[in-house]
């Protein structure tokens, strides 16, 4: 009966904890760091407004025989319209194709991508569209030097509303689904896909680290005491901490950033060394044999210091409020 009864603990403990970390949020590239009225945000906001508006993934395709074919040409078309047409959150496209050029016809000039100038007749054929491109600003970035790479870079719209991790999921699943079957190589890139690589593989990892780390507290706890009692004792306020912690931040609607990840941690240090300090009043109390309550008086003894203890960390910790760093 008390292996039963030490098991369900177990189960009512870890599986709101488990589930809590599968559904917090996270974000590791909180841009907005400091509070929107600072003049370092203002000025940060505008510069990426002006010259970075958007969420930037890279799909770049693989043409052995070089891009400069009339049949590869054709397929990064559809495949820009396709993207085009099918990314949540869409802003804009650049490709080979689909960037802005000087051109000239008779004495008239026309600004306009190199699609437009082969459908108008501004670039006489391949040939000179290879020509043209390949001594432009463009080479290099949207093209390879062995004209064998081709980048399309889609841009996402991006808010700084708190939902741009969404965006970003929604857009890199979509692009991820469009690609399957394109028929050549391909591979994606950009700040889009390599954050949404890092939460997504964090997240994965979290399924395993979490389970890990308790393992490792009941053994060292075990360890410590040789007692299941005591383990519980020390194990199951410390767990709830955890899961109340992460269920108000995922309440609040705060994702987990590098800052407050490490909050789990410090709450780790002050349950584990505030219930040790009880368990070790507890078995001193124990064996004096003084009183049948032992647990009760050692509680009565103990709970001031670490309350004290526990508040002047908070105190410590809650200055931050006055900090301009937003994730403090």
């Amino acid at each position: 009966m008390r292996w039963l009864r030490v098991g369900l603990v177990v189960l009512v403990v870890g599986i709101p904890l488990w589930l809590s970390s599968q559904y917090i949020s996270l974000q590791f590239n909180n841009q907005h760091w400091l509070k929107p009225t600072n003049p370092h945000q203002v000025t940060l906001d505008y510069v990426e407004d002006e010259f970075d508006p958007g969420d930037t993934l890279l799909v770049c395709l693989q043409f052995e025989e070089g891009f400069f074919k009339a049949k590869n040409i054709a397929l990064v078309t559809k495949i820009s319209k396709d993207l085009e047409k099918s990314t949540p959150h869409f802003r804009e496209l650049k490709s080979p194709l689909e960037v802005t050029e000087v051109f000239r016809q008779d004495d008239i000039l026309h600004i306009e991508t190199f699609q437009k100038a082969l459908d108008e007749g501004h670039i006489q054929g391949i040939e000179a569209y290879k020509k043209r491109f390949v001594n432009s600003d463009y080479m290099g970035s949207l093209l390879s030097p062995n004209h064998q790479w081709v980048g399309i870079r889609v841009t996402i719209e991006k808010k700084g509303d708190g939902q741009d991790e969404v965006r970003r999921i929604e857009a890199v699943n979509a692009v991820s689904k469009l690609m399957e079957g394109v028929g050549v190589p391909y591979f994606l890139a950009g700040h889009a896909y390599v954050m949404y690589t890092m939460d997504t593989k964090t997240k994965e990892q979290l399924k395993t680290l979490i389970p890990s780390v308790v393992a490792m507290m009941i053994l060292c706890l075990w360890l410590s005491f040789r007692r299941i009692t005591r383990v519980l004792f020390v194990l199951v306020p410390t767990l709830l901490a955890l899961v109340t912690t992460f269920f108000i931040i995922d309440v609040l609607g705060h994702p987990l950033t590098i800052v407050n990840v490490t909050l789990p941690v410090v709450i780790l240090v002050i349950a584990i060394a505030d219930s040790v300090h009880i368990v070790a009043r507890w078995d001193y109390l124990a064996a004096t044999g003084t009183t049948k309550r032992v647990a009760t008086l050692a509680l009565s003894q103990t709970w001031l210091p670490c309350l004290i203890t526990t508040v002047t960390t908070a105190i410590g910790f809650g200055v931050f409020i006055t900090s301009e760093l937003i994730p403090l």
